[in-house]
């Protein structure tokens, strides 16, 4: 009876000291994840603070890029009344015949002035510039010219004389006005 008493107590001490151990394995784990817990912590705790910083750059560029938004609106509803504007100074010019080396300028005076002889002599001041659309042509058609005015009241006396004009119509030339 004695042995059975020993083997039992034997086998309790035992058991004791795995259980021991295993509490003491789980102390170990517990402190482990206690920190790791506080380390997750603190890194959460500074990712929110730069959300929250990435928050208000992203009002700021958000409030920014409005108006960025509306500064080009502006403009462009500007650069449209300009462009309105400065199409009322010119005309469009088709059909004249492009010659090697020509003197755009001059060719269109001398066209205007058969148009409207009476002001043939004040053209050369009232034609600011004239040029040629776009890159010349393999096909062999004419670009149109665009002609810009000095002054306003000379383009609308060439505009009022051009509509039916002979020496248009005989040459198959045409005058508009350029679109808006």
């Amino acid at each position: 009876m004695a042995q059975c008493v020993l083997t039992a107590i034997r086998e309790l001490s035992g058991k004791y000291d795995q259980m021991f151990q295993k509490i003491s394995a789980v102390e170990i784990t517990t402190g482990s994840t206690a920190k790791q817990i506080e380390t997750l912590s603190s890194t959460v705790t500074q990712l929110v603070t730069e959300v929250a910083t990435h928050k208000e750059s992203l009002k700021v560029v958000a409030t920014e890029i409005q108006e960025l938004q509306n500064a080009n609106k502006t403009l462009k509803a500007e650069i449209g009344e300009s462009k309105h504007y400065s199409w009322k100074w010119t005309l469009k010019l088709h059909g004249v015949r492009e010659k090697d080396g020509e003197y755009v300028r001059k060719v269109v005076i001398d066209v205007l002035s058969n148009v409207v002889p009476g002001i043939s002599d004040d053209l050369g001041g009232a034609v600011d510039t004239a040029h040629r659309l776009g890159p010349k042509r393999g096909d062999g058609s004419h670009r149109s010219i665009i002609i810009l005015f000095a002054l306003r009241r000379f383009r609308d006396t060439v505009w009022q004389a051009a509509r039916g004009c002979k020496f248009l119509l005989d040459n198959k030339l045409q005058q508009v006005l350029t679109r808006r």
